[in-house]
């Protein structure tokens, strides 16, 4: 499982460094070498190990073309889905179109998600926790609502 939260910085080429501590996570899974990352919700970016997006290609597969919401759920999540390998450094690169999608220009947010990892610009990470102040208490109450 993927936790913390980390800052870094993309560079010139457009690459950004995986935390060690995310990158020992993404090994245990037994896939090293690669992530994939698609667009996310609130601005940021998603990233999984192979083994997890499998299981989520597996079930996308058996969505009805029938139906509209399905069609755009593939649209949005999986066609601008992008394998991006890890290099020995520990870096991948982010294509042009997920940096456009997360507005992603330098200063980057990696946070630990349970199965998945965001990553955020800075800007659309600051933005979303100033507007989350605002509904922590109903937060407070799924959490208990769900019995934690």
């Amino acid at each position: 499982m993927f936790k913390g939260t980390f800052f870094h910085t993309l560079d010139d080429k457009g690459r950004i460094a995986m935390p060690n501590k995310l990158r020992q996570q993404i090994e245990k899974s037994g896939e090293t070498e690669i992530l994939i990352i698609t667009q996310g919700f609130e601005g940021c970016l998603l990233a999984y190990p192979q083994d997890q997006w499998k299981m989520i290609e597996e079930k996308a597969s058996k969505l009805s073309l029938l139906d509209e919401d399905a069609r755009n759920f593939i649209r949005f999540f999986i066609s601008p889905a992008s394998e991006c390998v890890l290099d020995k450094m520990g870096r991948i690169i982010l294509p042009t179109n997920l940096r456009e999608y997360g507005q992603i220009q330098k200063e980057v947010v990696i946070s630990g998600a349970l199965d998945k990892i965001e990553i955020w610009s800075k800007k659309n990470y600051d933005d979303y926790w100033r507007e989350f102040k605002d509904s922590k208490n109903d937060v407070i109450k799924q959490m208990k609502d769900i019995g934690l």
